[in-house]
């Protein structure tokens, strides 16, 4: 059960964690935020109006220059330097603390409660909980580098198995990242599941491990109703933080909920991840799978004020809507422009360690410094070029990536491209072996991506979404 309101000794010491960070370093704004979070203790701030803040800081009421009229103009900037600063910690140090405290504009009462983005890591080692923590924060960035280094933070803890919750929270790391670097997870699933019996026969079952069972339920074994019940009891179990992973929004997509996964989304951008492309890029691509593509272009749209338009994430999500709608030229026209934002011969230095050897950290780090990468930007090119009658140059680019020696495209993104050269057969059987040798978790779409629905009349294909216990493609 998540509990109705923050222990007090909890409130305090979040409070004076606050008070250390650098922007609230002023002596004033200090008093300012302990004063209205003992107010919130007392009796919920019911007091907590301008003039009674402003009688405890000492304002006398005086004539504003802008207005003419009597107010406290020190005070209510004072509490608007609070309300940014507080914005700013939760959204950098404080993002996964187990409190969060808030001031909402236009209120003067703070609202404090359990960070829904984090439930805290209990009975570890502070060393490990502190590197989980960190491994937790590199997942929610949703890009490969974060991924890789969430593996990084998860490498330097040395694996107890006398202590189950430290195993369930590694084991939980390494799903948590599938959806971004799924060829490095979810083909150990035959080893996760002794993992997870083991974990539950110790009488410990910490929701990171009901979590990991959710993820085997959906894309090992395509029980998507109990892994829904699994994911819903890890939500409570971790205060709510279980939530806010691509795995819980993804099976409402898949459940024919897009409309909850698009508010969970939704709230995490309005609260914590405004300017975080990302999550914002994955809110679109939800919108985009619930058919609300004018939504989807318009938070892609806001995007550009704090984000290139050659980020990769951008470019996929933005062709992504425009091909659902059969926008092609103007997808085409944006990938062109991507190509035409990189230097051919940096492009040709940092890949070419791929080509050379399998890739590790090292070699990846390359092409990371050129561009975070997507899993389907690609596949998705080939599919537009096809689809444009540009069959020679799309038949071209996907041989290429075809015959390169190491770091072959993954099946989803092999099956878009083959698509794009009416390659319908071969694309059927790439997403099939992605469904039931990888366990690749973007087989939850497999019947609302919109790169599949022109798969919808083959015989295969409906055969796979049958197998898979989804629903026919539907109609557009």
């Amino acid at each position: 059960m998540i509990p109705p309101t923050v222990a007090p000794t909890d409130v305090r010491a979040h409070l004076e964690r606050i008070c250390d960070f650098r922007f609230f370093r002023g002596r004033k704004l200090r008093e300012l935020l302990t004063f209205l979070v003992e107010e919130w203790l007392k009796d919920g701030g019911k007091q907590l109006t301008l003039r009674y803040i402003a009688g405890a800081m000492g304002e006398p009421e005086t004539i504003e220059q802008n207005s003419g009229k009597k107010g406290f103009p020190k005070t209510r900037g004072n509490l608007g330097h609070v309300r940014v600063r507080l914005k700013r910690f939760n959204e950098t140090e404080g993002y996964r603390d187990r409190v969060i405290v808030k001031l909402n504009p236009g209120s003067y009462v703070p609202e404090i409660g359990w960070n829904p983005i984090s439930s805290g890591i209990a009975d570890l080692d502070p060393t490990t909980e502190r590197l989980i923590q960190r491994a937790k924060t590199a997942i929610d960035k949703r890009t490969l580098r974060g991924a890789i280094q969430a593996s990084q933070y998860a490498d330097q803890i040395s694996p107890d198995l006398n202590d189950p919750r430290q195993i369930a929270a590694l084991l939980f790391l390494e799903y948590a990242a599938a959806p971004l670097i799924p060829s490095l997870t979810c083909a150990a699933l035959e080893h996760a599941q002794p993992v997870v019996d083991y974990i539950k026969k110790s009488g410990v079952e910490p929701w990171e491990i009901t979590f990991v069972e959710a993820c085997i339920e959906a894309c090992g074994r395509h029980e998507w109703q109990k892994a829904n019940v699994l994911f819903e009891s890890a939500i409570i179990n971790s205060l709510g933080e279980a939530k806010n992973y691509w795995w819980y929004t993804a099976l409402l997509a898949c459940l024919d909920r897009a409309e909850e996964a698009v508010s969970i989304l939704e709230a995490s951008v309005r609260h914590f991840s405004r300017t975080n492309l990302a999550v914002r890029a994955d809110l679109a691509d939800m919108q985009t799978l619930a058919g609300r593509f004018a939504d989807a272009e318009e938070i892609l749209l806001g995007s550009l004020d704090f984000a290139p338009a050659n980020d990769p994430r951008f470019v996929f999500s933005s062709m992504l809507v425009l091909e659902a709608q059969d926008k092609l030229e103007e997808a085409a026209a944006l990938m062109d422009q991507y190509g035409a934002s990189f230097n051919r011969e940096a492009v040709i230095e940092k890949v070419a360690p791929l080509l050379e050897a399998p890739p590790t950290s090292d070699s990846i780090e390359g092409i990371l410094s050129l561009n975070e990468g997507h899993l389907f930007l690609l596949g998705l090119h080939v599919l537009i070029l096809g689809r444009l009658k540009q069959t020679a140059v799309a038949s071209d680019t996907l041989n290429f990536f075809m015959n390169m020696p190491y770091g072959q495209m993954p099946p989803v993104e092999l099956a878009i491209a083959m698509i794009g050269v009416g390659r319908f057969d071969e694309a059927v059987a790439l997403l099939r072996k992605a469904a039931f040798e990888a366990h690749d978790p973007y087989s939850m779409w497999f019947h609302i991506f919109p790169p599949f629905r022109h798969l919808k009349e083959h015989p295969g294909y409906q055969e796979l979404l049958k197998d898979l216990k989804l629903p026919r493609q539907r109609k557009r």
